[in-house]
């Protein structure tokens, strides 16, 4: 069974998709919004680590198949200011990184952003 870590998991979207499929199991999922908390853990199993991922250490996140993450999409897309790295919210998307180089899964999902490829004429995608 390959095992899931659901970053900024929300309301739990990626973890019912993957897990629905019988072949997946969420080892663990963290989002810092307490509603979305509540309606994940009435959902799921396993509970939700509630806070913000920048304040969790990269070696408290289990070892994983697959990392799915829904981070804050507003320093690029076309529906925020599109700050870019300038955005304090692009602190997840560096977290993120982190937790990829150190536990290395087999698979990285993003929630898909419009405009991240062409965002700062594709110097975004570059980094």
């Amino acid at each position: 069974m390959l095992k899931l870590v659901d970053l900024c998991a929300g309301t739990g979207a990626f973890t019912l998709a993957f897990t629905g499929t019988k072949k997946v199991k969420c080892v663990y999922a963290n989002d810092m919004v307490e509603e979305s908390k509540n309606i994940y853990d009435e959902n799921n199993k396993h509970k939700l680590t509630l806070g913000n991922i920048c304040d969790i250490d990269k070696t408290e996140i289990p070892e994983h198949d697959i990392l799915t993450a829904g981070f804050p999409c507003q320093p690029f897309s076309i529906a925020g200011k599109q700050l870019g790295f300038e955005d304090y919210r692009t602190n997840v998307f560096w977290k993120i990184k982190e937790i990829v180089e150190y536990r290395k899964p087999r698979f990285i999902i993003l929630e898909n952003v419009k405009n991240l490829e062409s965002h700062d004429d594709g110097n975004t995608k570059r980094i």
